[in-house]
């Protein structure tokens, strides 16, 4: 049963070259950029987060984005799960990006001062666009 669920996982992974979401305050959503951080809290057992960002809004439509996080540390023995969403809209044509992260993650204590950290992150994505409000110039032949 292993070596088939193991097959399984390896065969549903593929590649997928994009653009990410940029925020200029990245150590606020630990979360979003790498999965291994999650459950890395020194205050207590829980992590709430959230953050915005619009640019450009000299142009018609600005670009905005938000992010949201909340994590748990030891949720189930000695693992932590942490739940992300992030919402992207770009300009006129409304390309719209939704996204809900789910991470695990583990802590390994090398030594008193020192841990590992080993996280997996499931994501599940929408991508959008509008056509409606843009504007192409017709073919001439």
């Amino acid at each position: 049963m292993k070596k088939i669920i193991t097959l399984f996982f390896l065969f549903i992974v593929k590649i997928i070259f994009s653009q990410d979401i940029h925020f200029s305050q990245y150590h606020i959503d630990r979360l979003y950029f790498n999965p291994a951080n999650v459950g890395d809290i020194e205050e207590n057992d829980n992590r709430f987060s959230m953050q915005r960002k619009s640019q450009w809004n000299s142009v018609s439509v600005p670009f905005s984005s938000f992010s949201t996080s909340f994590e748990r540390k030891n949720i189930y023995k000695v693992f932590n799960l942490g739940i992300s969403f992030v919402n992207d809209k770009s300009g006129s044509s409304k390309l719209t990006l939704n996204q809900l992260n789910i991470a695990l993650s583990k802590n390994f204590n090398i030594l008193k001062v020192n841990s590992f950290s080993v996280g997996l992150l499931a994501a599940f994505g929408q991508k959008s666009i509008d056509y409606s409000d843009l504007i192409f110039e017709e073919n001439e032949n």
